[in-house]
């Protein structure tokens, strides 16, 4: 792509949600673990966001976050398994905990 947002017309190559694609870039990288990308035309790696707290991000080039974090577990941003933290002895974390509970 000649930028990340090319204004080439109906026919123009937009870089797709899920991933960010650099200027000179022939195709789109996929936004790391970890982090997703809802908006097209993105042309930076900082333009995926961490995982919010309590979900996690296990695939590249996601374009959204839907998975919880699993009970026993907390996953406090930019997770990418669902069992980020184990959740200190003495506290409680169920499904979908950013962060553990005294």
């Amino acid at each position: 792509a000649n930028s990340s947002t090319p204004n080439q017309g109906v026919d123009a190559d937009v870089c797709p949600s899920g991933n960010y694609c650099p200027r000179g870039s022939v195709v789109p990288t996929k936004c790391p673990l970890g982090t997703f990308n809802s908006l097209e035309g993105k042309g930076d790696v900082s333009d995926c966001l961490g995982c919010p707290p309590g979900f996690y991000c296990g695939e590249t080039g996601l374009s959204t976050f839907s998975t919880p974090c699993e009970a026993g577990y907390y996953c406090n941003g930019s997770a990418f398994t669902s069992t980020w933290e184990l959740c200190p002895v003495g506290n409680f974390c169920p499904e979908q905990s950013g962060i553990p509970t005294p």
